[in-house]
């Protein structure tokens, strides 16, 4: 077998906008995870979010010694569910984000380990974004019911990417603290420092299967493989 890892992002990469995995690419990566390799998912969504339509589907769900990046790589699990790195976001700066999101025309979605809160949502947001994950609705104006509680992730959602680009300099005074970026065309995203370099995540895992490679490993936005 030429390679030991291979890692992929999920929605619109492996996952298609029919939300299905090509049976052509599910069948070669049944076949590689049945001759001993490791097929790490790497996504922004959470990793409890992913265990039907992504986990079941491949044949990992519930595995010890298989990996899943979560959360843009602030977040790594063993796919029994044992929690294997976080990196969550200053609990003040998750507040100051969220109380910004509330002076702006966008939904907001606030990421936990475990639970996705949505604030703000239109019925256009709230179409699309139950077609991807489970969310909990709240009418909270501040994130003091979630004090003590990992915070991991901070989105803002608006179909309009062109305002979400304009909004997006407004942030220049703690950009320094976060990793800010977009996805799907929709989204304004905001990461722990650190947090959207997924290969830095895949090293991890590899150190873990004491795997070694002649190369550095790129990001893992699309499919990464591991010699």
């Amino acid at each position: 077998m030429g390679y030991k890892l291979i890692a992929s992002d999920l929605d619109e990469t492996l996952i298609g906008h029919d939300r299905k995995i090509n049976q052509r690419n599910l069948d070669a990566i049944r076949k590689f995870t049945e001759q001993g390799g490791k097929f790490v998912p790497t996504t922004g969504r959470g990793f409890v979010s992913i265990q039907e339509d992504t986990l079941e589907t491949l044949g990992l769900r519930g595995l010890e010694d298989q990996y899943t990046i979560s959360y843009n790589g602030g977040m790594i699990n063993e796919n029994d569910g044992k929690l294997f790195k976080l990196t969550p976001l200053p609990f003040d700066l998750a507040q100051e984000l969220f109380k910004r999101g509330l002076t702006y025309p966008v939904g907001i979605h606030v990421y936990t380990p475990d639970t996705v809160y949505v604030m703000n949502m239109t019925d256009e947001m709230m179409e699309v974004v139950e077609g991807r994950l489970k969310v909990t609705v709240s009418e909270e104006k501040s994130l003091d019911f979630l004090r003590g509680q990992q915070i991991v992730k901070i989105l803002y959602d608006n179909p309009d990417f062109a305002y979400l680009k304009r909004i997006r300099q407004d942030f220049e005074d703690v950009e320094d603290q976060l990793e800010i970026s977009y996805s799907s065309n929709r989204y304004l995203e905001f990461n722990p420092k650190g947090a959207l370099i997924r290969g830095l995540g895949l090293s991890s895992c590899a150190k873990n299967w004491a795997l070694t490679s002649r190369t550095p490993l790129p990001s893992a936005t699309t499919l990464t493989t591991w010699p």
